[in-house]
């Protein structure tokens, strides 16, 4: 599938709100979110970040991640208010496949009444996914429910993780 060169939020928006299967999309400039964003499923994307930043994020840039799925070279920072849905900064769940987190800056917070999951990065991964961490920075702050935590809320699947800086504040619910 298609290449998309993104250098402002229209074009972000755009590429997002009706996303390709497989498609790569590459991050030109920083970008400050000013309109409303919906998040969407993706599935197979390559978001490449150059090392820019988007900012003023109030929701999820995902909602479901499915397939081979990477995000790497990227900062973003915001607060997000979920009210009652499950989340975090990337998505609100890791459906099912691979997905590839690298060289990820996150600064801000995330706020959700969920009992499902609420986290820094995400709300909770699928049974029948794997999530690869590798160089996270967090500088955060993470209020949910439930299975809350700073970089993802509820583990189903299975997670491999190098090079993690996490300074996050979790508030939950303690569950045992």
């Amino acid at each position: 599938a298609g290449r998309n060169l993104i250098t402002n939020e229209d074009q972000l928006i755009k590429v997002f709100q009706n996303p390709e299967r497989s498609m790569t999309v590459e991050l030109m400039n920083d970008i400050s979110l000013t309109k409303p964003w919906v998040p969407r499923d993706i599935e197979n994307v390559i978001f490449e970040g150059n090392n820019h930043l988007i900012s003023n994020q109030k929701a999820p840039l995902f909602a479901g991640i499915k397939g081979n799925t990477w995000i790497k070279d990227l900062s973003l920072s915001g607060d997000i208010n979920l009210g009652a849905s499950s989340g975090g900064f990337l998505a609100r769940e890791v459906i099912s496949g691979d997905f590839h987190i690298s060289n990820l800056s996150v600064t801000g917070s995330v706020i959700s009444t969920s009992d499902n999951g609420t986290g820094g990065l995400l709300g909770l991964t699928g049974a029948s996914s794997l999530l690869y961490l590798d160089k996270i920075n967090t500088n955060q702050t993470v209020k949910g429910g439930a299975y809350s935590g700073g970089l993802v809320g509820r583990i189903n699947g299975s997670v491999e993780a190098t090079k993690l800086i996490v300074d996050s504040r979790v508030e939950g619910e303690s569950v045992t």
